[in-house]
């Protein structure tokens, strides 16, 4: 499985990286517009990530706005609904309006920071994003 962890924080950014390393190769991007650029060129070779975890707020660009281009890409490209990478939206905010937009802009799940190893591998499972650990 590919994997992008998107955060600019750089304990979340790690921690995640170690949770997901044993489901496959996971690239880590401190800022939005570093990871729009790895997305596009991962679908223009044909070598598309499977999974994203994306922080919602960013310095340079927020996380939904991310979420938005990488939909658009997919789009554009013609991958289907079974082929489109999960994206799991990684935040502290704990706002209704803040779930919505998400939710509007096609994440596959919206997980509140803290978390460990154990609540991300069950909630990735249940959603079918990885077999039941």
């Amino acid at each position: 499985m590919k994997i992008m962890v998107v955060d600019d924080d750089p304990i979340s950014r790690r921690i995640l990286s170690e949770i997901l390393s044993d489901l496959g190769v996971c690239h880590q991007f401190d800022r939005g517009t570093e990871a729009l650029v790895a997305f596009d060129k991962a679908i223009d070779e044909n070598q598309p990530y499977h999974l994203v975890t994306l922080d919602i707020s960013m310095p340079d660009i927020d996380g939904l706005t991310v979420l938005n281009h990488f939909r658009t890409k997919e789009a554009e490209s013609k991958i289907g609904v079974e082929k489109k990478a999960k994206v799991v939206m990684i935040t502290s905010h704990d706002s209704k309006d803040t779930l919505l937009s998400a939710i509007t802009e096609d994440c596959t799940d919206y997980i509140i920071k803290p978390f460990n190893k154990k609540y991300i591998l069950k909630r990735f499972a249940n959603l079918g994003i990885i077999d039941d650990q």
